[in-house]
């Protein structure tokens, strides 16, 4: 695929994305009056939870698909992905079952429902990504942005409870369930199964690790503020996080996805795609730059207005996460050529390392007495170095990928 193709297909899924999560963000204003800060703090420390184990639950053999040149083993693995996942949402299904029998909100019995949903998204996405499925793309993402936003006020205004929420979020994602069906119908079912877990088990053990402990370093970040902050704090964090972080981040994957697609193409050819990464970014930081902006300036003067005196708190919140939403924002789409490329070992570490900085930065200010928009300050400042240290891992990558393909003996020395 040309330049000029895959920035049309770009665009096709952007547009769809953009489209979505606009209907979406413009009914935050409701969604803030109708539930209240601590209901929508409960359901944000849920969806975190859940979140955080849709990150190892495929292993990311969804991702190691994409850079498969042999299509009857890369749906092994898509199938391996999707099955993978099924069983995690069934033991968070039952472990938030134990929790609700222990006094938890009753909301967490559907946390398996957050894993299968947000499971599913990731395996869809790649069956299409991989058949250069850009149209099919940019509606999913499309029905999913809006669906969410729409169902979880529509119901929320008969009754504004976690499950609602809960409920909202998931049954938009069920769009991802036609893709794997497709799979299933053009491969006759879920096959060669045990032969792509042989391949890909040393993959999956540290990709699916890293992924995992990169899910938590996101996620986690929610959950320590509502340990921290309490279910209030989490709210205002998760609020501003549905503003801007949520938004940019499900738009940048989406934008981003043709780009990884050919980038992961070039690779198996064994052609640099060093150059269509190159591009990718700089699509991406001329999109980002504005709202980013906008948001840092604007957001402590509309938070109230907007949202309701509830939430005045979260345009100061919303303001810092702008600094360090911009990087995660241009980057981290592409974080998944390095499982692509065989470097999960190193992505693993930065994994590591994002989670300490995540942790250092709630957990300190919180015993320093500081409140919330400092841990939230904090945390921005080590998103930018961060990032900036990924970018440069990435570009190396997509190098060595390449090289691995020209000349597989080379795999062992590198």
């Amino acid at each position: 695929m040309s330049g000029t193709s895959w920035r049309r297909a770009s665009l096709t899924v952007l547009i769809g994305s953009v489209a979505g999560f606009g209907i979406n963000l413009l009914l935050t204003p409701v969604l803030s009056r109708v539930y209240s800060p601590a209901v929508f703090g409960t359901y944000s420390t849920i969806l975190a939870v859940g979140s955080s184990i849709v990150g190892i639950s495929t292993f990311r053999l969804e991702v190691r698909a994409q850079g498969e040149a042999d299509g009857h083993r890369a749906a092994g693995m898509l199938h391996l992905a999707f099955l993978s996942s099924l069983g995690w949402s069934i033991v968070a299904t039952v472990v938030g079952a134990v929790a609700v029998s222990f006094g938890a909100p009753l909301g967490w019995a559907l946390v398996g429902v957050i894993v299968f949903t947000g499971s599913l998204q990731l395996v869809g996405t790649a069956i299409w990504v991989r058949r250069q499925h850009y149209r099919s793309l940019g509606g999913a993402n499309f029905i999913q942005g809006a669906g969410t936003g729409i169902a979880q006020v529509a119901i929320g205004l008969w009754r504004p409870i976690v499950g609602v929420l809960v409920v909202g979020f998931a049954v938009p994602r069920l769009v991802w369930s036609q893709p794997y069906r497709d799979l299933v119908r053009d491969t006759g079912g879920a096959r060669g199964l045990s032969s792509a877990w042989r391949y890909n088990r040393a993959y999956a053990m540290v990709a699916g690790t890293s992924a995992g402990v990169n899910s938590l370093a996101g996620q986690g970040f929610v959950v320590l503020v509502a340990a921290m902050y309490g279910s209030v704090g989490a709210a205002l964090v998760a609020m501003a996080m549905r503003i801007l972080v949520s938004p940019l981040t499900i738009i940048g994957q989406a934008a981003a996805s043709a780009a990884v697609g050919e980038i992961g193409s070039a690779m198996r050819k064994g052609e640099s795609g060093r150059y269509l990464l190159g591009r990718g970014v700089r699509d991406l930081g001329f999109f980002g730059a504005v709202p980013c902006a906008v948001a840092a300036i604007a957001a402590p003067y509309l938070a109230p207005l907007v949202l309701g005196r509830r939430w005045t708190e979260v345009g100061i919140i919303t303001s810092w996460m702008a600094l360090g939403a911009f990087p995660q924002f241009v980057v981290a789409p592409f974080s998944q050529l390095m499982n692509m490329s065989g470097r999960s070992n190193l992505m693993l570490r930065w994994d590591i390392s994002r989670l300490i900085a995540v942790a250092l930065t709630i957990t300190v200010p919180h015993v320093l007495g500081a409140g919330v928009v400092t841990a939230v300050a904090a945390f921005s400042i080590s998103q930018v170095l961060l990032y900036a240290g990924l970018l440069l891992m990435v570009r190396r990558a997509v190098e060595v990928g390449a090289q691995i393909a020209r000349e597989p003996r080379h795999l062992a020395e590198l």
